[in-house]
């Protein structure tokens, strides 16, 4: 147990450190969703992900709830569709900047 408790006090230090070394990223005031250890700006298909996931899957659910145990109107075992998220579009550094400057 001691060994996986040195590994997370590690792994809070880093980010500690990130997050002294390059600024409070959560008091940035542009809006914009970045990665926090090099501040590259995320795209804008990765934020409308990130701001529409919770509410597709509380969707999902409860559309799964509806047609496969109440109306029992699809199979109970048919496969679930998967959903294609953007989670890993990044814009570069300097267009982060352009961005800023240009708000």
């Amino acid at each position: 147990m001691k060994g996986v408790q040195n590994t997370f006090r590690n792994q809070v230090n880093t980010v500690c450190s990130i997050i002294e070394e390059m600024g409070n990223t959560f008091a940035d005031q542009t809006g914009d969703l970045f990665v926090l250890d090099t501040r590259d700006i995320a795209d804008s298909k990765v934020v409308k992900t990130v701001r529409t996931v919770d509410q597709l899957g509380k969707d999902q659910y409860q559309q799964f709830v509806t047609k496969k145990l109440r109306e029992r109107t699809t199979p109970l075992f048919d496969t679930i569709q998967k959903n294609k998220f953007h989670y890993s579009a990044v814009l570069p550094l300097q267009k982060r900047s352009l961005a800023i400057n240009s708000k």
